[in-house]
């Protein structure tokens, strides 16, 4: 009969025990879907962001080729206004040029005037008239 309590205790320990690794059992079961749910969310989050960086990086390399783009019209630019600020050199060239020819012109036109003037004195004052 002591030796049947003995068992009787024995058995309820075990019991007891058996209990307490069930229950740590379903707690590491819980926490193991919890980790999974926790690593796929992780691994989705991943996916969208490799995606982003996909993006950005199509975003950054369309960047890329409209500055160089722009950097190829900007130096054009700057040939084009080289070139305009040279034709604008030899138009001004041209202008001196002409307005000191208008000079010599109007210079030659003031000693004809003065000459016909002198002429007409002497013509008018002349023996003969």
């Amino acid at each position: 009969s002591n030796r049947q309590m003995n068992i009787l205790t024995t058995v309820d320990a075990v019991h007891d025990r058996v209990a307490q690794v069930n229950s740590l059992a379903t707690r590491v079961n819980e926490d193991t879907n919890a980790t999974m749910r926790s690593m796929r969310a992780i691994k989705a989050s991943q996916e969208s962001v490799k995606e982003e960086i996909r993006e950005l990086t199509k975003t950054l390399k369309q960047l890329k080729e409209g500055t160089e783009r722009l950097e190829d019209e900007l130096h054009h630019s700057h040939g084009q206004i080289a070139n305009m600020q040279d034709q604008h050199q030899a138009t001004q060239r041209t202008v001196v040029e002409e307005n000191e020819a208008l000079r010599s012109v109007r210079a030659d036109l003031d000693a004809l005037a003065s000459g016909q003037a002198e002429l007409r004195s002497i013509l008018s004052s002349a023996p003969w008239v």
